[in-house]
């Protein structure tokens, strides 16, 4: 069942919100980035061709572009992990039990059920534990 089908109060729904989240803050943090580069790129442009006069004033202002980029570089990367921890939550969540499969099937190896008599049953031949 796909994570948003459950209601809003679950909690693969809540992980599975925090992973959007998480990527839309990177993406945007990814934006910050590329756009910081373009600025350095174009007070670069100049010196480039070998403008000296544009070159002095080019410097000048990477100085205070460049720390602009360290800052949207690290915000960037903190997105990231955030966006890996979100993910890794969300993935143990999906291959953890759900609470009510957990606590009837908590004596029993992985593939084994309850049936409705109280029996134990095995994997069926289907079935990825078979």
């Amino acid at each position: 069942m796909h994570a948003l089908a459950h209601g809003p109060e679950e909690p693969l729904h809540q992980a599975a919100t925090r992973v959007i989240e998480a990527a839309a803050a990177l993406d945007e943090r990814h934006e910050s980035v590329l756009n910081a580069v373009q600025r350095a790129q174009r007070l670069l442009e100049g010196t480039g061709r070998g403008e000296v006069g544009r070159a002095q004033v080019s410097y000048a202002l990477l100085r205070t572009a460049l720390p602009d980029l360290g800052d949207s570089l690290a915000q960037q990367d903190r997105a990231y992990s955030q966006l890996v921890e979100s993910l890794s939550a969300y993935r143990r969540l999906l291959s953890s039990p759900e609470p009510a499969q957990h606590a009837s099937n908590k004596s029993h190896g992985p593939g084994q059920k309850t049936s409705p008599t109280g029996t134990t049953t095995g994997p069926s031949p289907g079935s990825a534990g078979w």
